[in-house]
């Protein structure tokens, strides 16, 4: 199907260790945002492809290191931490099934679900199955050309709206299996992806069949119908404020109130798509954020 999705994620804010100011440890907690600070390739206010520092708003569950951020008169809506992402020289072993955005009860470590670093963003697990009937939802069988826009609830006095940190444009997919032990060997898919991310989803294959879809997003050099997926961004010069996720507030395909799970829109075309995407890229641009489209991977 041919979709737009409001894909809401917990949208609380990591901080750091309670006994280490400057490290944040590998998440075994609820999923939670980062403000992150990466060096990558965007696209500019003109059009231009740059490359160099950036600052964004994502999910990144591994370790990090942290330093603080000044709060404009203490406006929630503005990060308190910057986030490094670094991986430790051991990775974990997971312990239990991650149910992902379900409840995730019994998760040693959580995985990173959307992955945006390296070559092209990753969407593998998070909300495609209901962890209570284990089947699938509409997630799991999007087509080429769906836009998927990862966020949260946000909130400023009486006015909620919905807070957007990562526009994936699916580009192709790789369908598996949870009950296969071989499940994502692919050479599209490096064995520390399939470490960090879908073996802390899946430590162990399951005991039932569940066929899943990992996503790849399309790129800024092969886009689908000229979209190409992107987080907003804003380059790193040296300040010690972040900013605000993009906010979306009475627009069609978004609800203002969701807090959980996802509200997919059937679209028609792939024209139709591109229009909704084209909207929140200008809206990216309106903000004084710039479009990363490709993201180191951390080390």
């Amino acid at each position: 199907m041919l979709q737009v999705v409001q894909f809401l994620h917990p949208g609380q804010e990591h901080g750091h260790d309670a006994n280490d100011q400057h490290y944040r440890s590998w998440n075994s907690g609820l999923h939670k945002r980062k403000f992150l600070v990466s060096k990558g390739s965007y696209v500019d206010q003109d059009g231009t492809v740059a490359s160099g520092g950036l600052t964004f708003w994502g999910e990144w569950e591994p370790p990090s290191a942290v330093k603080p951020l000044r709060q404009p008169n203490d406006d929630p809506l503005y990060p308190k931490w910057l986030h490094r992402p670094l991986l430790p020289s051991k990775i974990p072993t997971p312990q239990g099934q991650n149910t992902c955005c379900g409840g995730c009860q019994g998760v040693s470590y959580q995985n990173t679900d959307p992955f945006v670093f390296g070559d092209a963003f990753k969407y593998v697990v998070c909300q495609q199955y209901s962890p209570s009937k284990m089947i699938p939802t509409k997630l799991a069988h999007l087509d080429r050309g769906s836009v998927v826009l990862f966020g949260s609830k946000g909130h400023q006095g009486n006015i909620s709206f919905f807070q957007v940190d990562t526009v994936l444009v699916v580009g192709d997919y790789l369908e598996y299996d949870t009950q296969d032990a071989d499940a994502l060997l692919d050479d599209r898919v490096s064995s520390l992806y399939r470490q960090i991310v879908y073996r802390m989803a899946f430590p162990e294959p399951t005991d039932y069949p569940m066929k899943l879809r990992l996503y790849f997003g399309a790129t800024y050099a092969h886009p689908i119908h000229g979209m190409y997926s992107f987080v907003p961004a804003r380059v790193l010069d040296g300040q010690d404020v972040g900013f605000p996720r993009i906010r979306l507030h009475d627009i069609p395909y978004i609800s203002n109130n969701l807090s959980q799970k996802f509200k997919s829109t059937e679209s028609h075309s792939l024209a139709e798509n591109h229009a909704t995407w084209s909207e929140l890229r200008q809206l990216t641009r309106d903000s004084g954020c710039v479009e990363a489209i490709s993201l180191q991977h951390p080390c």
